[in-house]
């Protein structure tokens, strides 16, 4: 549950952080963009592929760099050129 946690405080954070800051007036109206639903699609089960050939999830992949995998070092490597 630390990964349910986690997210859960940032998302509460980042949602009073944006709503404080609307009423501030220091950013102006947020619009929600249209969706290519085909391209997110895409871009999703490429990024989940790159996922499962690599073994790691993007934060983890950092971690194991910082412990000198060579295996998250390509991985990482390869995130950066895509």
């Amino acid at each position: 549950f630390t990964v349910l946690k986690t997210m859960l405080t940032a998302i509460v954070v980042g949602s009073i952080g944006i709503y404080a800051m609307l009423q501030a007036g220091l950013i102006g109206g947020l619009q929600v963009k249209s969706a290519d639903l085909l391209m997110n699609g895409v871009g999703g089960l490429i990024f989940g592929v790159g996922m499962v050939l690599l073994g790691y999830c993007p934060g983890t992949a950092l971690a194991a760099v910082g412990q000198g995998s060579r295996d998250a070092m390509v991985g990482i490597v390869g995130a950066l050129v895509g």
